[in-house]
Formats: C-alpha cells, structure tokens, sequence
C-alpha cells in the first residue's frame, strides 16, 4: 500500500518568495542555495584541514636543488617556465614572415571572391527584381558591386541593377551563356584601337627572330603544387532542368559564401595593416601617440553614413546597433634630417 502511494503523482511543493514588503531587504534564501552554501563551505573546510595536515607532518630537512633558485612573491610561489623573449631583430623577421603569409591568404582569397562573383554576374543580371532576396543577401551583392548601391528614399523602389545585360530565348539558352570575367571580355571584344592590337606571333616569326620555340615538357613538383594550390576550385554549375526552389538554394548557397569571403578580406587587410604598423613602431625613431583606438560614436556614424532607406528591417537596424566602429591609433614621428 505504501508503494502505491509513492508512486502516486503528488503535488510539488513550491516555496514561496519574498514578501513585497521585505523585498528591500533582498532574495528570499531557498533550501537549494543553503545546499549549495554548504557544500561549498564543507568543500572548503575540508581542503584547509588537509592542508594543515600536510604541513604538521613535513619534514623539515626535506631538501631539492629546485629550492636554491625557487623564490616567493607574497606567499605565493614563482617559478620560471624557461620562456625567453626574443630580441626585436627576430621578432621582426617573424612578424614579416606572418605580413607574407597574411598576403597570400587574402591573395587566395581574393581569387575566390573573383570566382564567386563572375558566377553570379549572370545570376545577378537574369533577375527581374530583388524582391525575392532577403536585406542580407543584398547587401552582399552591393558590397560585392554586382548590385548598385540603393538610392531611394521612399517605399516601394526597387534596387537599380548595374552590369551588362544579356538577353535569352529560353532558360536553356540563358544557362548556356557563359559570364567570363573582364579581363575574359576585353580580350574576346574588339574595343582597343587597330594600332594597340598585339600582331599574332606565329612559331615560325618567332625562329626568324632568334627565339627559341618553348617546348611543352613535364612540370617539376615545385612548379607543379604551386599550380595545384593556386587553382581555385570551380563553382558547380546548377543543372538547367533545375526547380525554381532549387535554383534560390543554389543562389542563396553562392551569396552566404561570398558574404564569408568579403568578411574574411576586411579582417585580414586590418590584421595586415595592424602587422605592418607593429613593424614600423619596432623600428628606430622618436614617436608621439596622438591619438589611442577609440569607438566611433552613433552621432558620427549618421553623419558619414547618410540617411538610409525608409524600408529598413527591424532586425537590419538591430544588427547594426550591435557593430561597433572603432578609429585606428594614431602616431606621430619626429622628423630627422636625412643626411
């Protein structure tokens, strides 16, 4: 009978708060914080005992060749890890190996944002309108100069669209229309003058003229892994037979990458910029810090900023509250006469 009754739902018991009319005088303490209270205090107690233990029972001619070099600093032991700092000659060298290494990240970098955008150009240009892509998305596409900066002021105006337009039958043909970069363009279109057209070189113009022929041979593996790691991967190309939900997934996925590679790019041209004003700070000559890194106040941020759309999201305007600009340092040398 007894087990039937414990295995009966019963009523929780709540404890109750702090009368208002108390609540001056704090929290009304529930039986899990003394809980907690105690255990710690136990916890405690039971260390120092432990403690005291210890030190009752040393020996007092215990004796380690550690203890001739061993020094306190109020009470509390000071030991050395061995870590040496390096002399700024050396630490210049390495912080101009991680400048080198922080360029060709952005060099790789940047060729993927190239990649990225080329593949959305058609994207770009085949949409009627931006009112399937979310405040995020274009943003992206603006930042990435695919789509023009908004210029209207009221609701209701859509974004004007920048680039060349290509017109199709079918959206077979549309996907077949390849979106070479510019620099693709301007050597399949004729749009320099006659005189500045380079005159094709033939194999044989070029024995008459003392040049040797480059024979096509095997690569070393040096050059080779250079031309692997310089490769960028390319884009799969969406399939035309492609549902329409399929095809914003596929755009969606493209802009939420190149958001990322944009990102990336600002972050490491500060931390270039940061690497390359430590150099400069190591180097010799008197200085003068004007100005410390200081956070760029609402009122400014308007003032360069300009006043945006009327059609702003709550979430858009939420997002940019939490960003915080901040103002380089700025520093001040002294000026020495070159002899």
């Amino acid at each position: 009978m007894s087990s039937m009754r414990n295995a009966a739902p019963r009523r929780n018991h709540k404890e109750r708060g702090q009368l208002l009319n108390r609540s001056k005088l704090g929290l009304l303490e529930k039986h899990k914080d003394y809980v907690l209270r105690a255990r710690d205090y136990h916890a405690k107690q039971t260390k120092l005992n432990r403690l005291r233990v210890k030190a009752a029972e040393r020996n007092k001619d215990e004796f380690y060749f550690g203890m001739v070099r061993g020094r306190t600093e109020g009470g509390v032991h000071v030991q050395d890890r061995g870590n040496q700092s390096l002399p700024p000659d050396v630490v210049k060298v390495l912080k101009s190996q991680d400048a080198n290494y922080i360029r060709t990240q952005k060099a790789a970098n940047f060729r993927r944002i190239e990649a990225l955008k080329s593949h959305l150009t058609l994207l770009t240009e085949l949409l009627p309108s931006t009112e399937d892509l979310t405040a995020q998305e274009v943003k992206t596409l603006q930042d990435a100069g695919l789509l023009a900066p908004s210029t209207s002021k009221g609701k209701g105006k859509k974004l004007a669209r920048s680039g060349h337009v290509v017109f199709a039958e079918t959206d077979e043909e549309a996907y077949q229309i390849p979106s070479a970069p510019l620099e693709e363009r301007m050597e399949e279109e004729d749009i320099f003058p006659d005189y500045l057209q380079p005159a094709a070189s033939s194999a044989a113009d070029l024995e008459s003229l003392g040049w040797l022929t480059p024979v096509p041979g095997k690569k070393s593996k040096r050059n080779l892994a250079a031309s692997s790691s310089s490769a960028i991967p390319a884009t799969v190309p969406i399939a035309p037979t492609a549902t329409a939900s399929e095809r914003l997934a596929h755009r969606s996925t493209l802009l939420t990458e190149l958001s990322a590679r944009l990102l990336r790019d600002t972050q490491l041209r500060y931390t270039l910029s940061e690497l390359e004003l430590q150099k400069v700070l190591m180097g010799k000559g008197g200085r003068q810090k004007l100005r410390e890194a200081e956070e760029v106040k609402d009122d400014e941020k308007e003032d360069g900023a300009g006043k945006g759309d009327g059609d702003g999201d709550g979430e858009e305007e939420g997002k940019k509250e939490e960003e915080k600009m901040w103002r380089p340092r700025v520093f001040k040398w002294k000026f020495v006469r070159r002899k």
